[in-house]
């Protein structure tokens, strides 16, 4: 049946049809995986901030029960006591 409508009749306005609609698809498909790229870099870059936004957050909160709570200071005897 293609090779009918290829051939003979309206077989050049069918392969013209084709190949629109293959272009048309072709569009489509460009727009979607580029899309879908811009989306999966925008997930990876939210993911990163919240990383970073987690760890610089618990850096700050270490560092201030530290600060807070400093090593308790041991004089040579008791160190010495402790490491028998």
């Amino acid at each position: 049946m293609g090779d009918f409508f290829l051939t003979y009749g309206e077989g050049e306005s069918y392969f013209r049809r084709i190949v629109y609609a293959n272009i048309i698809l072709y569009v489509v498909m460009a727009i979607a995986i580029v899309s879908a790229f811009i989306l999966f870099m925008v997930d990876i870059i939210i993911l990163i901030l919240i990383a970073l936004i987690a760890g610089i957050a618990s850096l700050a909160c270490s560092l201030l029960f530290i600060s807070r709570n400093p090593p308790a200071e041991y004089d040579e005897e008791t160190l010495d006591h402790l490491l028998e």
